[in-house]
């Protein structure tokens, strides 16, 4: 028997993230065992643990899939922990040790908020030179910045994170970082590449400049802890200095200017800025890594003269390639994703520039972007005054830290290809925020989409903290706004909100409880899935009180082809009936999440509106012999995914909302729903159609 797995909040030994009551699991592999006939836990703050400070037992009612620990934690505190199983045919195993260690929870901040007015149009560098006279057993720097950052410690980099510090509504929370690092006796530098990114960068469906600020800044404390346990700090204030940095553009859709020439000589003193303290919050997502690199299938000579490198698969990230040019020489790049009479193209990327442009310093080296990304497989490059080779060139694949939980082989090439082609689309779009494209001037975290995907996403990759992340600041603009937007973070995109879009406030939590078995997300999220189903309530008693939901705007079945028109961008289907089915939909996962957190009062009254609304709508759509009054694809597939697998085992009589669709449409049984798993007949949960098989 080994035990394997071993995660916090479901996380691999989490530095610095927000936890607030830890949960551990873990799994037991190469065992004879069926069932784990007891389990312990224990906590210490030493890995020898001899300073226990948590300990279960040997317990039964403990599972392998999570356990919360009623620990009383303390800010920037290292907690080490070990799982024990005892197994129904006499195994026995002890795990290796696994930790997590807290972030500053509620502590006040000692740094301040810097900049520099006088740089405020450029991309600045923020420098603190110190010295110390001892090495420290322990440090850590915790820091963020706006728009992004990039934080250097005697000129390496610091993590291998990009983005930083994430897209997140920054009018209500801001994610800090928390960075393991050694300080030796001697002299330092500490180095902040600010960009603007989302926070003041041209973004949105508007392209408007500072979303949400028009000035760089950033906050930082280093913490030193000697053997004794004493602490100094090195914090962010006016004794900074601040330069220009080589960065002299970058932005999201437009892509980067990189020039190391540039002129360096004049620093300036850095400011105190007014900054926004009391909305950093230890971050909730995991980082955005170089996941994967691809070399180069070849280089293309296009029919127009042109020279294209080919990366042969469509990704997320960026280009980093080997150089040695003469000083002064421009290389710009361009990114697309197809050919198009054999020649380089990129209309399809609307506005969005997508360069990447260096002046060479004369210094060989291997030059990459910073601050922005691309969508692309092809990129057409210009400027090289020596031969380019493939060997030159790697594609560096960007997306959030993600473990692939999920495989799919079948006999079929062709089939298993489009499964590959969802993976890469996850890959691609899971970047800090699940985002409808990667390449054009969008980018942006729809949310009928996400839902939408969400089932899929989990179980293709492990996406519980990915999705808490975009759950928790679609909470947080739901408050802000008073609704459910249709993008998160809105970037002032704060309507229409409309069915199936605003249903992620119900749907996306629920699909993380059913495949992770994790309850904790119904206790953060409970509110906002109340209040986006008192939001349509709300509509619907201001438009008599007839449970459907068929008036204001509705995106509808969207982008489908059977609408008016050759460029229409709404399908036949009836906006009334998708609206009302996810009302129902919403309406009823809320009443299972009051039960499950022993809400009983709500529990009912959610249970009493979801049948009132599941009656309204069948006496409006269907008769009483069960034909469906619309005839669309969209129709019957809407009715299908609420509960027909509970009326394929229902009794004739059952009046449930799709049964009699269901039930003329038996040959459905094996349907995959929300990207689950096909189900077979015996495999079926009558407690819905997300039970897992």
């Amino acid at each position: 028997m080994k035990i394997t797995g071993m995660q916090t909040n479901h996380l691999t030994n989490p530095l610095g993230y927000e936890i607030r009551t830890p949960r551990v699991s873990f799994r037991v592999e190469d065992t004879q065992a069926k069932t784990a006939e007891a389990i312990r836990i224990r906590v210490a703050l030493d890995t020898e643990f001899e300073d226990v400070v948590y300990d279960t037992g040997r317990s039964s009612g403990l599972t392998m899939i999570g356990t919360d620990l009623a620990l009383e934690l303390k800010p920037r505190a290292r907690y080490y922990w070990q799982a024990e199983v005892w197994g129904d045919n006499g195994e026995h195993a002890v795990s290796d040790t696994a930790w997590f260690e807290t972030a500053r929870m509620k502590e006040s901040w000692e740094g301040k908020w810097i900049g520099c007015s006088k740089l405020k149009d450029t991309n600045p560098v923020l420098i603190k030179e110190f010295t110390t006279d001892k090495a420290y057993k322990k440090s850590r720097i915790y820091i963020t910045g706006l728009g992004l950052y990039e934080l250097y410690l005697d000129g390496e980099r610091v993590g291998n994170e990009y983005l930083t510090p994430g897209c997140t509504d920054y009018n209500r929370w801001i994610q800090y970082q928390t960075y393991e690092v050694q300080i030796r006796n001697g002299q330092h530098k500490l180095e902040v590449f600010l960009a603007d990114g989302w926070y003041k960068g041209r973004f949105g469906l508007d392209h408007a400049v500072n979303n949400y600020g028009d000035q760089h800044k950033m906050i930082l404390e280093l913490v030193m802890q000697d053997a004794q346990g004493g602490e100094d700090k090195i914090l962010s204030d006016e004794s900074w200095k601040v330069r220009a940095g080589d960065v002299i553009f970058s932005n999201i859709y437009d892509g980067e200017t990189f020039v190391p020439t540039s002129d360096h000589t004049e620093f300036y003193e850095a400011e105190i800025l007014e900054g926004p303290t009391e909305r950093l919050t230890a971050r909730y997502g995991q980082p955005v890594i170089v996941k994967e690199e691809i070399r180069p299938v070849g280089i293309i000579h296009t029919p127009a003269g042109e020279t294209v490198i080919d990366m042969g698969q469509n990704m997320a990230g960026f280009l980093r390639f080997s150089v040695d040019e003469p000083r002064g020489v421009k290389i710009h790049m361009q990114f697309g994703e197809v050919l198009q009479d054999g020649n380089f193209y990129r209309d399809n990327l609307r506005t969005a520039k997508a360069e990447f442009t260096y002046i060479s310093d004369g210094i060989a080296k291997d030059v990459q972007p910073h601050f922005t990304y691309y969508g692309f497989r092809y990129v057409k490059v210009e400027g090289f005054t020596k031969e380019i080779s493939a060997e030159q060139f790697t594609g560096c694949v960007l997306y959030s830290d993600l473990e692939q939980t999920g495989w799919i082989t079948t006999s079929n090439d062709k089939v298993n290809q489009l499964i590959q082609n969802a993976m890469w689309g996850q890959k691609s779009n899971y970047v800090d925020i699940p985002t409808d494209c990667p390449q054009r001037d969008e980018r942006m975290g729809w949310t009928a989409d996400t839902q939408v995907f969400s089932g899929t996403a989990c179980f293709n990759m492990d996406s519980y903290n990915f999705l808490r992340k975009f759950s928790h600041d679609l909470f947080e603009t739901q408050q802000e706004y008073g609704h459910v937007t249709s993008v998160i973070p809105a970037f002032h995109e704060n309507g229409p909100t409309c069915s199936v879009w605003g249903d992620a406030a119900t749907i996306i939590p629920w699909n993380l409880y059913l495949y992770y078995g994790d309850i904790n997300i119904l206790k953060e999220q409970f509110d906002s899935m109340r209040q986006w189903v008192d939001y349509i309530k709300g509509i619907d008693e201001a438009t008599g009180g007839r449970r459907r939901w068929d008036v204001g705007f509705h995106f509808g079945d969207w982008l489908a082809l059977d609408g008016e028109g050759d460029d229409g961008f709404k399908g036949a289907t009836e906006d009334g009936y998708i609206a009302t089915a996810y009302y129902y939909h919403s309406a009823d996962i809320v009443a299972k999440a009051a039960k499950l957190l022993g809400r009983e009062e709500e529990a009912a009254s959610y249970r009493t509106l979801a049948e009132e609304i599941k009656a309204s709508l069948q006496a409006e759509y269907f008769t009483a012999n069960g034909r469906l009054a619309l005839t669309t694809q969209t129709a019957y597939a809407v009715a299908l995914i609420g509960h027909c697998f509970q009326a394929l085992l229902a009794t004739p009589t059952d009046t449930d909302v799709c049964g009699a669709v269901s039930r003329r449409r038996s040959a459905v049984i094996l349907i995959p729903v929300h990207g689950m798993r096909p189900c077979i007949t015996k495999g079926l949960n009558r407690s819905g159609i997300y039970g897992r098989c």
